[in-house]
């Protein structure tokens, strides 16, 4: 399992050779069969590979742009996100005002949320 947290006002970019904040290369966080990213704010975060699942929690301000997850994505606790997610199964708790850009083979199960709107 790899994790990035505690990201606040930057701009991050994951892809399968490394890890860019704001432009500087920094150690790499590879797209693992679990992902999470949590505790950030005001960020841009894209993960450029494929992942087997994802989780994404207690976002503020966040856009979130994510490759293909092949199992499950998890997002709870977020709010005023955007995010943009392909994934066999979404579940979304806890979230108030997030915008989703989703392709999903099944229904997104959504509970105890608020102002959502999905594309």
């Amino acid at each position: 399992k790899h994790q990035i947290s505690g990201i606040d006002g930057s701009n991050v970019v994951i892809n399968s050779e490394e890890t860019k904040i704001d432009n500087e290369t920094v150690e790499h966080k590879e797209l693992s069969s679990e992902f999470v990213v949590c505790n950030s704010s005001n960020s841009e975060i894209s993960l450029d590979g494929i992942m087997q699942t994802l989780k994404l929690s207690h976002l503020r301000d966040c856009e979130i742009k994510s490759g293909p997850v092949a199992r499950s994505v998890m997002v709870s606790n977020c709010k005023d996100c955007t995010i943009h997610i392909a994934s066999q199964q979404i579940r979304i708790h806890d979230c108030t005002n997030c915008k989703f850009y989703v392709w999903c083979k099944s229904k997104p199960i959504i509970e105890d949320c608020s102002q959502l709107l999905f594309h």
